[in-house]
C-alpha cells in the first residue's frame, strides 16, 4: 500500500506517548512513520533512552524527553505532568495519544488540564490482571481514571476490550479496536524479505547451533510475567529429551518491572541449549533461524511478536489469556495452553516438534491469516482514519 491512499493529515499535530523507548522503538516505529508520511506532525515523548535516538529520522518527526517513570512515584510523576501539560500546552497539540498504563496516567491528565482536544489512550495489557497487590490495585484505579480523562479509548485486542468492559474500567460505547486488532499490525515487507536478508545457517553458526536443530524461540522483555521461568523449565525437560531442541531467547532483562523477582540473575546462568542475545533491532534475524514462536505470558494485550512470527510462516505456541486468544487462533495458527502450566507447555512444543505436517500447516495458516488482515499500513490507514473523525467531530 502506497502512502497516496493515506488521508492527509497535514496541520494536525499528534503527540504519541509513552513509558520507555523500546516499547515506541519494538510496537509503534512503522506506525509513527506512516503517521509523519500523511503529514502529520509528530512528537514521539517517552523517557530517554538508546532506542529513542534509533528511531526513523523524517522530517514530520520530533522527539521530546519527559522522564516518565514505570513505577508509582508521586513527586517524579507530579513532575511528568506538569512537563507534558506546558509542552502540550505550548505546541497546541490536537491528539494525545499514549500507550503503556503509567504513560496513560501521566499523558491523560496533562492533556486534560491543557485541554487537548482529543486525548486518546490505547490499553496493551493489565499488570492487575494476574496480581492482586496494592500496587496494581492503585494501578486499576488509574485506569478507571484514565477512561473517564480520555475522550477516546482503544484496546488492542477484541478479548481486552471485553475483559476491560467485564472488570468494569470502562463501558461497552466507550472502547474500541482498530481493524481487526494488534497495537499496529505488522510490517509485512520487512518480515517477508528477511530470509533473503539473513542467512539461517550463519545466523545458526553464529549463536553454536547446528543446522539440524529445531530451534524455539521467545522475544519480549525477560520477566516473569511473560513466562519466561516456565518456558525455560520446559526447555530443561525438552532438551533433557530431545538433545537436538534448542532456544533463543530475545529481548531485554527487565529489572523494573515490578515483579519482585530477579531475572537479571539468567545472565549468569549456563541452561544447555539456551541462547541469551539480548535487545536487537532486528528481530527477524533470529526468526530466520527459528522454527517455533513461544510466548507463554502471563497477560498480553495482543502479543505483536506473534504477528512477526507469522509473517515469516512460523506457527506459534502460547497462553490462553485475553489477547493473545486474538493473536493466535487455536489448532489453525499455533497452540494455546493454560498460563503458568510449564507441563502444558511442554507437551505443547513436543507436539509441534514431532508433527512437522502439522506445524508447517499452522505456519502456512499463520502467514495467510497475517498477510490478510493484520499488515501495518492498513491498521495505520484505520487509525489515520480514526484521528480525522475524532478530529472533525
Amino acid at each position: 500500500m502506497s502512502k497516496s491512499k493515506f488521508s492527509n493529515l497535514e496541520g494536525c499535530k499528534i503527540a504519541r506517548v509513552s513509558t520507555v523507548p523500546f516499547f515506541v522503538f519494538s510496537q509503534l516505529k512503522d506506525q509513527i512513520h506512516d503517521l509523519a508520511e500523511a503529514n502529520g506532525k509528530v512528537v514521539v515523548i517517552c523517557s530517554d533512552g538508546a532506542e529513542l535516538r534509533n528511531l526513523i529520522d523524517h522530517k514530520n518527526i520530533t522527539k521530546y524527553v519527559i522522564e516518565i517513570s514505570r513505577k508509582i512515584s508521586l513527586v517524579r510523576d507530579l513532575i511528568a505532568v506538569v512537563r507534558l501539560y506546558r509542552y502540550l500546552k505550548k505546541e497546541e497539540i490536537q491528539i494525545c495519544h499514549s500507550t503503556t498504563p503509567k504513560a496513560g496516567m501521566v499523558s491523560m491528565l496533562a492533556a486534560y488540564i491543557a485541554g487537548t482536544k482529543v486525548r486518546i489512550h490505547t490499553f496493551t495489557g493489565q499488570p492487575w490482571a494476574t496480581s492482586n497487590s496494592m500496587p496494581n490495585k492503585l494501578v486499576k484505579i488509574c485506569d478507571k481514571i484514565i477512561c473517564i480523562l480520555a475522550t477516546n479509548t482503544f484496546a488492542d485486542s477484541v478479548s481486552q476490550r471485553k475483559f476491560l468492559i467485564d472488570h468494569n474500567i470502562t463501558k461497552e460505547d466507550n472502547i474500541s479496536v482498530i481493524g481487526p486488532g494488534s497495537l499496529a499490525g505488522v510490517n509485512i515487507k520487512r518480515f517477508d524479505l528477511a530470509r533473503e536478508k539473513f542467512n539461517q545457517s550463519e545466523v545458526r553458526k553464529h549463536l553454536g547451533i547446528s543446522n539440524s536443530s529445531f530451534v524455539l524461540i521467545f522475544i519480549g522483555r525477560i520477566t516473569p510475567e511473560k513466562g519466561v521461568g516456565e518456558f525455560l523449565e520446559a526447555h530443561a525437560q525438552l532438551h533433557k529429551k530431545y538433545k537436538d531442541i534448542e532456544t533463543i531467547v530475545v529481548g531485554p532483562f527487565d529489572s523494573e518491572s515490578g515483579s519482585g523477582m530477579k531475572f537479571q540473575d539468567l545472565k549468569s546462568l549456563t541452561l544447555p541449549g539456551v541462547h541469551f542475545t539480548g535487545f536487537t533491532a532486528e528481530p527477524e534475524k533470529y526468526l530466520c533461524a527459528s522454527d517455533l514462536l513461544c510466548l507463554p505470558s502471563y497477560r498480553e494485550g495482543f502479543g505483536t511478536v506473534v504477528l512477526e512470527a507469522a509473517a515469516m510462516g512460523i506457527p506459534a505456541v502460547g497462553t490462553d489469556i485475553y489477547g493473545l486468544k486474538d493473536a493466535i487462533v487455536d489448532r489453525e495458527t499455533g497452540l494455546l495452553v493454560e498460563p503458568r502450566n510449564s507441563v502444558a507447555l511442554f507437551d505443547a512444543i513436543e507436539k509441534m516438534y514431532l508433527e512437522h505436517k502439522l506445524r508447517y500447516h499452522y505456519g502456512k495458516n499463520a502467514q495467510k491469516r497475517c498477510y490478510k488482515i493484520f499488515d501495518s499500513k492498513v491498521i495505520s490507514k484505520e487509525l489515520i482514519n480514526k484521528y480525522l473523525a475524532l478530529l472533525n467531530a
